[in-house]
C-alpha cells in the first residue's frame, strides 16, 4: 500500500489547519482515501494518542491501514455506539462519517457524549465525510458544536444560531403548527466554515469510471399484491389472534407496503415473518456464480437472503479476498466507510427512504484503480413502492409521507 501524492499534500494542509484552528473538516468524496489521509495528518502534528470513531463494519480496514504504515502513535478504533465506554485521554479525535453528528434542532445523545469527551481531553478534531450536509446546511452546526470551538462557538445551542443562519418557516403537520428549521442561509454557512474545510473530489483524484443504476422488476406472489390492496382498503389485517398488520396512519401504511414489497412483514406484536421469496429466487437464478454484494433494509430480509446464499459474509475484507463469497449487509450498517471494489456489482434488495443511503451505498463499488464501470442493480417489485422511492432519492430528496400521500392519492 502506498500513499498517493495528493494524500500527502492534503494531509499537510490538514495538519496546518489543525495547528491553527484545532479543527479541520476533510470533505473528501468516497473512495478518495480520506482515512489514510487523516491518519497521516495526525502523524504530521506528532499526535500521541488518537481516537478514531467510525461505523462498525469499517473498523478492521482502518486498523489494517494504520498497521501498514507504522505510525508512531497509539490509536483506538471504535464505533460511535461505544462512546460511553471510552475513558482514555486523547490528543486527536478523528470523526469518520461526521454528518452522523448533524441532527437538529436538538443534538443526539451521541453528539452530547462526544462533546463531553472533547471538552475533557481538549483534543484536536478531524472530521471526515464525503457528504458533510447531505440534506441541509443546518446539519453542520452540531458537528462544530461538539468541539466548543470553530466558527460558531459563541452560540450555546442550535436555536440561538438559527436566529441568524436559518430562514425559519412555519408549517402544519397533522393539524399541528410546527417550526421548520431546515432552510439554512447556505452562503453564510459556507463562508464561515471555509477556513476549516478541505474539499477533494473523485475527479481530482483521477477517477475515470462511473456507477450506473440498473432497475430490474420482479413479479411478487399474487398473495403479496392481495395483502397490499387489502391493507390499503381496510388499514388492518388480522391473520391470527397474535398476528395483526395495522396501518391506521399514512406513515404506517407506507412502511407496511414497503415491507411487503420486499417479501416480509413485521406484525404489531413485533414478530416478523417471510411471506414472499420471489426476489431471493430471482437473484439465485439469474446471478449464480457471480461475485456481488447484496444490501437489504429489514432484518427479516437479511434472514431470507442468508437462507438462500449460505456462502455469505458480512466482513468486507473477507469478501474482497475470496471469489466464492457473497457480501450481505443491512443498508444502515454497511453503506458507509467500507470498500467493496472487488464486487462485479451490488444488488439492492430493497431501497431506503433516505437519499443519503442511496448515494453512499452505490459509492462502495468505486475505487481509483477499478478497471471497468460498475453497476448497481435495484430489485423492485412490479407495481411496487420502490420505483416511487427511487425517483425521489435520485433527486437527493428523502421519500417522505408527503410523497407517499401524493403517489397513492390518499
Amino acid at each position: 500500500m502506498e500513499l498517493r501524492t495528493y494524500q500527502i499534500e492534503l494531509a499537510k494542509k490538514a495538519a496546518s489547519k489543525l495547528k491553527e484552528h484545532q479543527i479541520v473538516y476533510m470533505a473528501m468524496e468516497v473512495r478518495t482515501g480520506k482515512t489514510l489521509t487523516s491518519l497521516l495528518a495526525a502523524h504530521f502534528i506528532h499526535a500521541k494518542n488518537v481516537l478514531f470513531l467510525t461505523k462498525r463494519l469499517a473498523r478492521e480496514s482502518i486498523k489494517t491501514d494504520f498497521k501498514s504504515f507504522n505510525f508512531n502513535y497509539k490509536i483506538t478504533v471504535t464505533n460511535y455506539e461505544k462512546l460511553h465506554k471510552l475513558i482514555d485521554n486523547y490528543d486527536v479525535i478523528i470523526c469518520d462519517e461526521a454528518h452522523l453528528l448533524g441532527a437538529f434542532p436538538k443534538p443526539t445523545n451521541r453528539t452530547i457524549l462526544l462533546k463531553k469527551i472533547i471538552s475533557k481531553t481538549n483534543a484536536k478534531v478531524i472530521y471526515l465525510s464525503g457528504t458533510p450536509n447531505p440534506e441541509s446546511y443546518c446539519q453542520l452546526f452540531h458537528q462544530f458544536w461538539v468541539t466548543g470551538r470553530g466558527p460558531w462557538s459563541q452560540y450555546i445551542n442550535f436555536y440561538k444560531w438559527a436566529a441568524t443562519y436559518v430562514n425559519i418557516k412555519t408549517k402544519f403537520i397533522s393539524g399541528f403548527q410546527v417550526r421548520d428549521y431546515s432552510q439554512a442561509h447556505a452562503q453564510l454557512v459556507k463562508t464561515d466554515i471555509a477556513p476549516y474545510l478541505i474539499t477533494f473530489s473523485q475527479q481530482e483524484a483521477g477517477f475515470t469510471k462511473k456507477v450506473f443504476d440498473c432497475i430490474e422488476f420482479v413479479k411478487m406472489d399474487d398473495s403479496t399484491y392481495e395483502l397490499i390492496e387489502l391493507l390499503k382498503r381496510n388499514r388492518i389485517i388480522a391473520l391470527s389472534d397474535e398476528e395483526e398488520i395495522i396501518a391506521d396512519t399514512p406513515v404506517k401504511l407506507m412502511s407496511k407496503i414497503h415491507q411487503l414489497c420486499g417479501g416480509t412483514i413485521k406484525y404489531e406484536n413485533n414478530s416478523s415473518e417471510i411471506l414472499d421469496r420471489s426476489k431471493a429466487k430471482y437473484i439465485a437464478k439469474k446471478y449464480s456464480g457471480k461475485k456481488f454484494a447484496i444490501y437489504y433494509l429489514f432484518i427479516e430480509e437479511g434472514n431470507l437472503l442468508r437462507e438462500y446464499f449460505p456462502n455469505h459474509t458480512a466482513i468486507p475484507e473477507e469478501f474482497n479476498a475470496n471469489d466464492d463469497l457473497i457480501f450481505i449487509s443491512q443498508v444502515q450498517s454497511g453503506s458507509m466507510g467500507i470498500n467493496l471494489a472487488t464486487a462485479e456489482f451490488i444488488i439492492m434488495y430493497n431501497i431506503s427512504f433516505s437519499s443519503l443511503a442511496y448515494w453512499q451505498s452505490r459509492a462502495r463499488l468505486l475505487s481509483k484503480d477499478r478497471i471497468g464501470d460498475a453497476n448497481v442493480i435495484w430489485l423492485f417489485a412490479q407495481n411496487g413502492i420502490e420505483e416511487k422511492i427511487f425517483d425521489a432519492v435520485t433527486q437527493k430528496n428523502n421519500y417522505t409521507q408527503a410523497y407517499f400521500i401524493k403517489d397513492y392519492k390518499l
